[in-house]
């Protein structure tokens, strides 16, 4: 929802997102994005690229809509990736 609020169209989606609904607007507050236990470098590079897109569009979406206080909030990204689980904030 905040990625096509930006852009004015659908886009693709995490794996897994966790989201609240707050005075009637919807907010993605987690993201995830999986992968294969085996998978090629790319795969995880473009996944991780994916996940901090989808926070920075998250995060101005939150901002733009009910305007936090500077460091009043955050986001959260997690990628598991083959044998890693990273975690992005």
């Amino acid at each position: 929802m905040a990625s096509a609020e930006r852009r004015g169209k659908q886009g693709k989606r995490p794996d897994v997102m966790y989201m609240v609904e707050r005075d009637g607007k919807l907010y993605e507050l987690i993201f995830t994005e999986c992968s294969r236990l085996v998978c090629i470098e790319s795969k995880e590079e473009n996944d991780k690229i994916k996940l901090w897109r989808e926070m920075n569009d998250g995060m101005a979406y939150v901002h733009h809509s009910c305007r936090p206080d500077k460091n009043e909030f955050g986001i959260l990204g997690i990628q598991v990736a083959g044998m890693f689980i990273l975690f992005y904030i």
